[in-house]
């Protein structure tokens, strides 16, 4: 049989909407219009779409072939007239006006192919009027008022349908559409009518369980879907329900059992990211309702099962964080290691390590800051903030009393980073500790090794010329009371001569008891000036009152006004003249005088 005749069974003129006499353009036309709208569709991601657009490429190829071949045409038509004439006594056939067959099942399902639902929906309720009994009217009748989301015609049809047809596929059809319309409880009475006529099929039993879970009864879905998985191991549907399942139990705040429903999943799917994703969010989950401990350990038997997946090493670095955020310091800082170990360039391991080495100095354990600073500057020497904690945790040991420990990791620091300025302020802070703490000849014998080391650095001379200067005052106090009275008695003018004595009392340093001797004739002074000057403040106001007085026995208040004026006067003169000579005298002091004293 040819083409045209094998082909009469399909009205091309009535599937193409083309009048029977239309010439070959107007054909040709109709055909390239139907092409490139189901052209497009060709490459959906939607498997049935893309099933249903490869059908009519296939019927608008067959119909070129027939009606634009005038030999084909003609015998095409042959063929229908005779087609239309042995099916004119078919009973239930509905006729057009003209007298014709008309399909209007077939129709519906066309524009239902050509997302027009709403045509489809017209031709497949006239279908329904035709031929009561015609069931392909009745199911294009519920997918289209389904598309029009029209539900209670989509639930009368499909209740037609099923009510003319009773098999398995209109159970599972009508049981969907009452699914989709959010009624579990009838979805899955029609499921298990379908399951007591198919019980080989998984997917019934699966969607059984899964209206079971819709309606809140989630641990009897849950053992209906494993029971599903053990009779088909290999269906891929009933896993889906238990995936669906741990989604329930998060949503009620129940992360351990869908914990254990993901992980009993992945033993029987281990290679499904879909499964790995449920259990690590419901790691994730259990982390958030405070049992961040036993989330830990999970994660690591994922991670330790997982190790290149990303899931779980996302899942790692939140379970972590959440664990340190909990108090779990110690355990955290162990895991950071842990992942930075595995992956130095994550970014993640130094800032928690930077926030725990902040949090142990908040708690006074500078010992662990330090050696979390310590390992993160010989894994990585140029980063500056690793050199900050660890500088940081060095000055709290000073700061607590373990100044010893605080310069041999101080030492050791400067041993590893010579050209780093960071550890020569430590080294100097920890100098100046050692001077508050009386002990000079240690903070100077430092204070020499710092400066043979870095002789070129201000801040570094400066650190041991102050402690030179806070040794040689302890010296001076070992030697007597009497060298000390001399350098409190010296005048600016005649410091030498302190000096000088000083000297003779056998200190091996004259250069530290030239700076002492100094220093201590600047002080004597400035309290010289400070008394004379408050003197010379006295006397002008006790001038001042006595003329007040003076006045006020004149009863005269012109003389009043004029006494009291004058005194004033007076005290101000004596006391600005007093103040400017002594700082005048301040301003010419030796220099050596005012370089002596200490800065820090």
């Amino acid at each position: 049989m040819d083409d045209a005749a094998s082909a009469a069974h399909e009205d091309l003129y009535e599937l193409f909407e083309i009048d029977s006499d239309s010439d070959a353009d107007e054909i040709r036309t109709t055909l390239r219009a139907t092409r490139k709208r189901w052209r497009q569709q060709t490459g959906s991601p939607d498997l049935e779409r893309r099933r249903r657009a490869e059908t009519w490429m296939d019927r608008i190829g067959r119909a070129e072939e027939i009606l634009l071949d005038p030999g084909a045409r003609a015998e095409y038509d042959e063929a229908l007239a005779a087609q239309s004439r042995a099916g004119a006594s078919t009973p239930h056939s509905p006729r057009s006006a003209s007298g014709a067959s008309t399909n209007w099942g077939g129709r519906a399902e066309q524009y239902l192919g050509a997302e027009d639902p709403r045509n489809a929906l017209r031709a497949a309720k006239r279908g329904t009027e035709v031929d009561p009994d015609d069931t392909t009217s009745w199911l294009m009748y519920t997918r289209a008022a389904e598309a029009l989301e029209q539900y209670d015609d989509a639930d009368f049809a499909s209740a037609e349908l099923l009510h003319r047809v009773p098999n398995v596929a209109n159970l599972q059809y009508r049981a969907d559409l009452l699914d989709r319309m959010g009624r579990p409880v009838d979805a899955e009475k029609f499921f298990r009518q379908a399951v007591q006529r198919d019980s080989g099929s998984a997917y019934l039993r699966a969607r059984a369980a899964w209206a079971v879970l819709d309606q809140g009864r989630i641990d009897e879905a849950i053992a209906e879907a494993w029971s599903v998985v053990e009779s088909f191991p290999d269906d891929e549907f009933p896993p889906r329900v238990l995936r669906v399942a741990c989604a329930r139990l998060r949503e009620q705040k129940q992360p351990a059992e869908a914990l254990s429903v993901a992980e009993r999943l992945l033993d029987h799917e281990p290679d499904v990211d879909a499964t790995l994703l449920e259990a690590v969010i419901s790691v994730e989950a259990l982390a958030e309702h405070g049992q961040s401990t036993v989330a830990l350990s999970h994660s690591k038997r994922l991670f330790a099962r997982y190790p290149d997946s990303e899931y779980t090493l996302t899942t790692m670095r939140f379970v972590t964080q959440k664990v340190f955020e909990a108090g779990g310091t110690d355990v955290a800082v162990e895991q950071a290691w842990a992942l930075r170990d595995r992956f130095p360039a994550d970014d993640f391991p130094p800032k928690l390590l930077w926030a725990a080495c902040e949090r142990f100095r908040g708690q006074n354990r500078p010992q662990q800051a330090l050696q979390i600073g310590q390992r993160l500057l010989r894994a990585r020497p140029g980063v500056d903030e690793n050199m900050r904690q660890t500088v940081l945790a060095i000055e709290q040991l000073a700061a607590l009393g373990e100044i010893g420990t605080a310069i041999a990791s101080a030492w050791l620091l400067l041993d590893a980073h010579p050209e780093a300025q960071r550890p020569r302020l430590t080294m100097s802070f920890l100098i100046s500790k050692l001077c508050e703490n009386g002990q000079p000849e240690e903070a100077l014998a430092q204070a020499r090794e710092l400066l043979s080391r870095f002789p070129e650095d201000v801040e570094v001379r400066r650190r041991y010329a102050w402690a030179r200067l806070l040794d040689a005052d302890a010296k001076l106090a070992k030697i007597g009371p009497d060298s000390i009275a001399i350098l409190n008695t010296a005048q600016a003018e005649h410091y030498g001569g302190a000096i000088t004595e000083v000297e003779s009392m056998g200190l091996r340093d004259a250069d530290i008891a030239r700076a002492l001797a100094t220093r201590r004739a600047y002080h004597a002074e400035q309290m010289a000036v400070s008394v004379k000057g408050g003197c010379w403040t006295i006397a002008g106001a006790i001038v001042s009152a006595v003329l007040v007085l003076i006045g006020l026995s004149e009863l005269w208040w012109p003389g009043f006004l004029y006494l009291a004026i004058g005194g004033l006067l007076v005290w101000a003169i004596v006391a600005s003249a007093v103040r400017r000579k002594y700082q005048r005298d301040a301003r010419t002091w030796p220099r050596e005088a005012k370089a002596s004293r200490p800065r820090r």
